[in-house]
C-alpha cells in the first residue's frame, strides 16, 4: 500500500537534455544570429523553443523567429515560439535552428554591453527547460567624440598704404567708313524716229528749155531724176485696207445675225419665211 501512494503521488519523470552551438561571443544590436539546438526527452509532448538575453535572474527579452517567420518577443502564450512537434523526435530526439536578435527597445534592456544568452524550451503549458547559459556582448554604435572647440585668436590688422590706381586710357574705336556704291545707270536707248513720207509731191516742170538758178535745163535731167520723183510719191497706208476688211466683216457678220433672228422669228409665229 505504501509503494502503491508513493507511485500516485510522484509522477513519472521524463529524462530530458538541451543544448546549442555556434553563438558568438560578441553580436551588434542589430544582428541576427542562428543558434542550433539539440533537444532530448523520452515522451514529451509538443516543445516551443526560445532565445533569451539577459543580464541576471529571470528577466528575459530579446526576438525569436517563429516557424511562420514572425519576430517574436516576450509573450504569455509559448505556443507563439518555434514549435518542435513530439513527431520531429527521432528515438526521443530531434534538433532544430532558431534565428534570435536582441530587442533593444525592450525596458530590460540595459544598454550595450556584457549579457548572458540561452535557449529554453516551454511546453503547451509553458512550463520551461533550460539550457546552460553563455556570456555575450551586445555592441552598437560608437559614440561619436565630441571635439573642445580651440580658442579663436583674433588677428590684428596690420595698417596697409592705400593704393592709388590710375585708370588706364579708354581707346576709342576707329570708325571705318564704308564706301557707298552708286548703282550703275543703265544709258536708255533713244529711238529715232523713223521719218514720215513727205505727203506732198514734188511736181516736176516739163517744159523744155526752163532752167534753174545754176543755169541747168531742167528738160535735160536723166531717167534717175525721173524715177527718184516717183519713189517720192506716198504708198497708200496698210491702215486704210485694215479698216475696210474691218468694216466689210462687221456688215457680214451684222447680216448673218438679222437672218438668224428673222429665222427664228417666223419659226415661233408658224409662218414659212419667204427667201
Amino acid at each position: 500500500m505504501l509503494v502503491l501512494f508513493f507511485i500516485i503521488l510522484n509522477p513519472s519523470v521524463h529524462a530530458m537534455s538541451l543544448t546549442f552551438s555556434a553563438v558568438p561571443s560578441s553580436i551588434d544590436h542589430n544582428q541576427e544570429v542562428e543558434v542550433p539546438f539539440v533537444f532530448a526527452c523520452d515522451g514529451c509532448s509538443d516543445s516551443y523553443f526560445r532565445g533569451v538575453f539577459y543580464k541576471s535572474g529571470s528577466n528575459y527579452f530579446g526576438f525569436t523567429k517563429n516557424n511562420s517567420g514572425d519576430w517574436i518577443g516576450t509573450a504569455s502564450d509559448k505556443t507563439q515560439y518555434y514549435k518542435l512537434t513530439k513527431d520531429d523526435l527521432v528515438a526521443s530526439s530531434g534538433s532544430g535552428k532558431i534565428v534570435v536578435k536582441p530587442d533593444t527597445a525592450d525596458p530590460l534592456f540595459d544598454g550595450f554591453g556584457s549579457y548572458m544568452f540561452k535557449v529554453v524550451r516551454y511546453t503547451s503549458g509553458g512550463n520551461p527547460t533550460y539550457a546552460d547559459p553563455v556570456a555575450i556582448t551586445i555592441t552598437g554604435p560608437s559614440p561619436t567624440p565630441t571635439n573642445s572647440p580651440s580658442p579663436t585668436s583674433t588677428p590684428t590688422n596690420s595698417p596697409h598704404p592705400t593704393v592709388t590706381s590710375t585708370p588706364s586710357p579708354t581707346t576709342k574705336p576707329t570708325n571705318t567708313l564704308t564706301p557707298k556704291v552708286t548703282p550703275t545707270v543703265k544709258p536708255t536707248e533713244k529711238k529715232t524716229p523713223t521719218p514720215k513720207p513727205t505727203e506732198s509731191v514734188s511736181e516736176i516742170s516739163t517744159v523744155s528749155g526752163q532752167k534753174n538758178e545754176g543755169g541747168d535745163i531742167l528738160g535735160a535731167k536723166d531717167d534717175n531724176a525721173a524715177s527718184s520723183s516717183v519713189t517720192m510719191e506716198r504708198t497708200p497706208s496698210n491702215k486704210v485696207f485694215i479698216i475696210t476688211f474691218l468694216f466689210i466683216g462687221i456688215g457680214c457678220a451684222l447680216l448673218s445675225l438679222a437672218l438668224v433672228l428673222r429665222k427664228q422669228f417666223f419659226q415661233e409665229e408658224g409662218v414659212k419665211p419667204e427667201i
